[in-house]
């Protein structure tokens, strides 16, 4: 069959290199004929980005793909505007420049109105890397489109040698083997990123997951007797100068478990040998970047890559990939291998799903990104009659499936500790967290990846909440491990370890125990666990590992009991961080509401992102609001019932079993411990403090109080409705504001704004030698109830706190929170709380605009002429302190030196520091511009 091929070929090597454009029928070689030459064409270095003097497109695009996508604040869309604008000419001009003549015209017109084939393509021909790095599929056609989106583009760098002449015999039975290499460190979120895609796969490939993923590992493994398809490198990549002299394109690899060190292409290629696989994908960020060198020995690491002489072609990322864009380009890129397409192809197929599913999550929403030219596809030459011939037809495998939530979205972490710290002897895990964390589905989905990804190993699992005693776990794992029912001595506890240890040790497995907390209820009516069994278990499980099985165990709250006997490593899981929150939550939408319509629905209700951020990243809880969102319930009516109390779970209610088993158990609300310190919590949000709380009892005057404050806990803890102490359950609060009314606790309300106040005042002068948990919700409950007992000062002074902590980094909050208490202050004549939050307001710089600056600065006058006589010398100060730097903003100098003489006309009677260094200041300032 013939395919046509466009070839751009460079000819020189100056700062404006030309180029020739041939046109080839294979695989007949004498059907090759130049159709252009374009004797001077600008690279992306020199071409400028519109209303941005000195920047450059090379440049603007890092920006736009590893900046812009993390941050796509409103004041920041029209750079990303100009920057796409710039990429659009240096693509319609290049274009233009290339293809001057008529028969390139026709040519090319031709080649894309042939039916879609995947032989059919465009090559760039250079051994200048710097060339090949330029963002070719951004071309722009007379007709307006990028070739990219119409023609596979494959980089030819004609420096690394002819490729050998090959046949190809693809078998469409035949797996697809793929050695993959995931290195990351522990803070990263996208451990999976590649490997959960894959091990989607199912039988299609057959995926080994390098572990530990280091150099030596590396070239240990492709030295053996197993053959792979394709090696992917899922890991971080550089492009620096650490020798000092010249960059270079490095992967980073793990050295020891933990740490990650650079690796240079020829560190890879003597790694990978003479076995290596004729296919190489990076992950890697940075791994197609190259910089300029007049004498041709710049190399990316995907062109130094293609040196190695095993090694056909190198698929490479020029800059970083975001999670969904590397979902929808894996997941269509091993598509189109399984389909025996060609890998140039694969590519292409890759980068048209990111073309058509252009969203990508940030942190509060979804933006739209031209990242599809982030892959690219790199191979070497082929000699006249070397073309890859395919024997095969292609195959009609479907598209592989897209991750679900199942694969446990945002907790790739885990994943990554559980992997590493599995490779060292004798360890047991437990992962600990809130009702509803995802601690069971996270083991259940470890397990399926262990699978997955080449471990052979067995399970057993064993749920404690199905457990009396220490008889019946020892009988649960026996029968897991027999082969025949006969075979367990069920009536012998020392003939049942013995058993089970014999059969781990010839057979090392996975033993998952879930709900390990049911051997440690703090309850008197708990199960038949004993401090002699929990003892036992504690040395089993330190007997177990010692076999070479690994031991995972997880549930609600630190248990101390299990490191006793056995090298117990904790892994505490909290609510997901606001990337891995706002991945779970458009991955929701996708997988269970698809329709646009009823998504923006959702998003348009009041308090929508309020309601989100306040569930804290609790998978069950926030899957639970969606699905309710989704059947148009609104989310201001959950946010305020949720913070405030007033929301009944039904108990006809299955879709939030965590929260139903608390419900329908009861006994942690009529606990006589949990009901002393409950009227307390009743006042918090999202932290509670442990010192804070005993200092309420104590004022309680009751009997014990830190005996009372350690049970409730520790019982609040074993419900799954505090984590580790110090963070409450999402809907905690409105549990207990359901059961304890905050209106029946007048005293309770008095002693912990007391408490509040004072820890407030503490922190602000240092007074404490420990971190004190104040959320700004519990800040926000004080300022509630100070109103409520008309405690002005009271509420002055934590709001104060309160917009202090907002001014940074959440202005909206402290508006809303000045404007309330604002409008509280002034429709009840209290004018001199009025005034000295307006001041404070402004001092923060909460607002902006110079127009609302003015208001009120206005507004403050207002306040100021009528309560005058009252005010104290440093409230004063502050005004004329603040209309002097408006009248210095504006260059009023006049204005300004007239409030900084009234200010020293009182100057002697000032008391705060602050006051008295920002006056000196604002004297300097004025002085410098007179």
């Amino acid at each position: 069959m013939t395919h046509t091929v466009i070839e751009i070929v460079q000819t020189n090597n100056d700062a404006e290199p030309s180029f020739e454009v041939w046109q080839c029928a294979y695989p007949l070689a004498e059907n090759r004929y130049r159709i252009a030459y374009a004797p001077a064409v600008p690279g992306p270095d020199h071409w400028p980005v519109p209303a941005d003097p000195g920047n450059y497109l090379s440049h603007a695009l890092k920006w736009y793909f590893e900046d812009y996508i993390l941050n796509p604040a409103p004041e920041r869309v029209q750079q990303s505007k100009n920057v796409l604008k710039a990429l659009y000419d240096w693509g319609k001009e290049v274009y233009r420049l290339l293809f001057n003549t008529e028969v390139a015209r026709k040519g090319y017109t031709a080649c894309t109105s042939l039916p879609l084939d995947h032989e059919t393509r465009i090559e760039i021909h250079s051994r200048n890397t710097k060339i090949l790095s330029w963002p070719w599929e951004a071309l722009i056609d007379p007709g307006g489109e990028h070739i990219g989106a119409l023609l596979s583009v494959e980089r030819i760098f004609t420096g690394a040698g002819p490729q050998e002449n090959v046949t190809q015999q693809p078998q469409q039975s035949k797996k697809l083997d793929v050695l993959l290499v995931t290195a990351r460190s522990r803070t990263d979120i996208d451990y999976r990123l590649i490997g959960r895609i894959l091990s989607n796969a199912g039988a299609a490939i057959r995926l080994t997951l390098l572990n530990p993923p280091t150099l030596n590992h590396l070239k240990e493994i492709l030295a053996g007797p197993e053959r792979f398809d394709v090696v992917h490198f899922d890991c971080h990549g550089i492009y620096e100068a650490l020798d000092g002299v010249s960059h270079a394109g490095y992967l980073l690899l793990e050295q020891d478990n933990t740490s990650l060190i650079p690796v240079s292409a020829d560190q890879l290629s003597d790694a990978l040998g003479p076995d290596c696989p004729a296919h190489i994908v990076m992950n890697a960020c940075r791994s197609a970047m190259s910089g300029y060198s007049p004498h041709n020995d710049a190399f990316s690491l995907a062109t130094k890559l293609l040196l190695h002489p095993g090694i056909t072609d190198v698929t490479a990322m020029a800059y970083n990939l975001s999670v969904e864009a590397a979902e929808h380009f894996v997941r269509n890129y091993y598509t189109g291998l399984l389909r025996h397409f060609r890998p140039g192809y694969a590519v292409r197929m890759g980068k048209m799903s990111m073309r058509q599913e252009p969203a990508r999550s940030f942190i509060g929403g979804t933006v739209n990104m031209m990242d599809w030219v982030i892959p690219v596809f790199y191979r070497k030459y082929s000699l006249p009659g070397g073309e890859v011939i395919r024997t095969a037809e292609p195959g009609n495998l479907e598209t592989l499936p897209m991750v679900t939530l199942d694969d446990c979205i945002g907790r790739d972490k885990f994943f990554y500790h559980l992997d590493r710290l599995s490779n060292l002897k004798q360890c047991a895990f437990f992962i600990f967290g809130l009702a509803g964390a995802g601690k069971t589905m996270l083991i259940k989905a470890y397990l399926t990846w262990r699978k997955d990804t080449g471990d052979q190993r067995g399970s057993s699992w064993i749920d404690f909440e199905k457990c009396q005693n220490l008889t019946d776990v020892l009988r649960t794992l026996a029968g897991s491990l027999a082969a025949e029912k006969d075979m367990v001595p069920y009536e012998n506890k020392k003939a049942l370890q013995s058993f089970i240890l014999t059969e781990l040790a010839i057979h090392p497995r996975w033993v998952m125990m879930d709900n390990i907390q049911e051997a440690n209820a703090p309850f008197s009516d708990a199960k038949g666990f004993r401090d002699t069994d929990r003892s036992a278990l504690s040395q089993l499980i330190g007997e177990i590992t010692a076999t070479g099985s690994v031991v995972i165990a997880s549930g609600r709250g630190k248990q101390s009991w299990l490191h006793s006997h056995s090298r117990v490593i904790d892994l505490p899981m909290t609510g997901l961080n606001d990337i891995e929150r706002w991945q779970f939550i458009n991955k929701w939408w996708e997988s269970e509401y698809p329709d646009p319509a009823v998504r923006a629905a959702a998003e348009q209700s009041e308090n929508y992102k309020n309601l989100l951020f306040f569930l804290a990243g609790h998978p069950v809880m926030t899957a639970y609001v969606l699905g309710q969102l989704a059947k148009g319930k609104t989310a201001n009516d959950y946010y305020h019932q949720f913070r405030n109390g007033g929301f009944n779970f039904s108990a006809k209610d299955k879709s939030c079993p965590p929260i139903q088993r608390i419900m329908d158990s009861g006994r942690v609300f009529q606990d006589d411990d949990v009901r002393q310190l409950a009227p307390f919590l009743i006042f918090h949000q999202e932290l509670i403090d442990e010192f804070l709380l005993k200092e309420m009892l104590t004022l309680m005057n009751l009997p014990d109080p830190n005996e009372i404050a350690d049970a409730a806990l520790q019982k609040l803890e074993f419900a799954g409705l505090l984590f580790d102490r110090w963070c409450l359950h999402p809907v905690a609060g409105c549990l207990l504001r359901n059961e304890f009314n905050p209106d029946h606790y007048k005293e309770h309300a008095a002693i912990f704004l007391k408490v509040l106040f004072r820890a407030v005042d503490n922190f602000y002068e240092d007074r404490y030698d420990k971190t004190i948990n104040l959320s700004m919700g519990t800040i926000e409950t004080g300022i509630r109830q100070s109103l409520k007992l008309k405690r002005f000062d009271q509420t002055v002074f934590l709001a104060k706190y309160y917009i202090q902590f907002c001014s940074t980094n959440r202005k909206p909050a402290a508006k809303q929170k000045f404007l309330l208490l604002y409008d509280f202050f002034f429709s009840g004549g209290e004018l001199v709380h009025c005034f000295e939050l307006m001041v404070y307001a402004l001092r923060l710089h909460i607002w902006d605009d110079f127009n609302d600056i003015s208001y009120w600065l206005h507004q403050a006058m207002t306040c100021f002429n009528a309560s005058k006589g009252i005010l104290q010398a440093d409230q004063q100060g502050w005004y004329y302190i603040m209309l002097a730097d408006h009248d210095l903003k504006q260059h009023h100098f006049a204005g300004c030196k007239e409030k900084l003489a009234i200010i020293e006309s009182f100057r002697r009677t000032l008391k705060d520091k602050a006051l008295l260094k920002t006056y000196q200041e604002m004297k300097t300032a004025l002085s410098a511009r007179i």
